[in-house]
């Protein structure tokens, strides 16, 4: 009897020590578990964020390639020359357009000073206009001599803009070139004709009517000049 008792005892004792050993075991199982969860949950809230903002900057990126490819394209076929400097005044950029008003091709001109596409009795005016481009003082708008490629001057009309970074600092400048050269010509003809005119004018003997055509046809006279001059020669 005494054997059956000590027997129990020591199974009781042995399941009571199994029974809390499992259930720790347990409880530590479960809390692992727990963490375990909540370190995947916040792994893959963590991928997702990195996912999302992987997303977002290739479509950012895509975004710029194609403004970069519209902005070239827009370059490319702009009728004005286009010309981008860095600070030193040397060519970065150069259009089919600047090609055809100055005669360089885009490889002959990269990396060249801006003082070779300038007559020398210019330069100092075209100085005083970069460096206040590079102080963002003005030089927005200027007209002046040029040089071609072979050895031409010509007059073109500059719309020039500084280039800043998102701090401000200055980067370099761009251009848009007109070749006004005919126009000025044509101006200079133009002047030189009324100058004859009102000479003439002047050394008419006689009457000068001025009148206006009505919208039926017919003539108005609104004043007339009694010119007795003699003409002069």
């Amino acid at each position: 009897m005494y054997v059956t008792e000590t027997r129990n005892t020591i199974l009781n004792s042995i399941n009571k020590y199994f029974y809390k050993t499992m259930h720790q075991e347990l409880v530590t199982l479960r809390q692992r578990v727990h963490q375990l969860e909540k370190a995947l949950s916040s792994a893959s809230r963590s991928i997702k964020e990195q996912y999302a903002l992987w997303i977002n900057f290739r479509q950012t990126e895509q975004a710029l390639r194609e403004s970069q490819h519209q902005f070239s394209f827009l370059v490319q076929r702009h009728p004005l020359a286009v010309i981008r400097w860095n600070t030193a005044f040397e060519v970065t950029d150069w259009n089919p357009a600047a090609e055809a008003i100055f005669g360089y091709s885009r490889c002959e001109v990269l990396g060249k000073h801006g003082a070779e596409l300038v007559p020398e009795n210019a330069r100092e005016q075209v100085n005083q206009i970069l460096t206040a481009l590079l102080g963002k003082n003005g030089g927005i708008r200027s007209t002046n001599e040029n040089l071609t490629k072979d050895g031409k001057i010509i007059t073109c009309q500059w719309y020039n803009i500084a280039l800043v970074d998102l701090k401000g600092k200055v980067t370099g400048a761009i251009s848009m070139v007109e070749d006004i050269t005919v126009r000025k010509e044509m101006e200079l003809a133009l002047s030189r004709n009324e100058a004859r005119y009102k000479k003439l004018v002047a050394n008419i003997p006689g009457t000068i009517y001025q009148f206006r055509l009505e919208p039926d046809g017919t003539p108005s006279f609104t004043s007339g000049i009694l010119i007795l001059k003699k003409i002069q020669y």
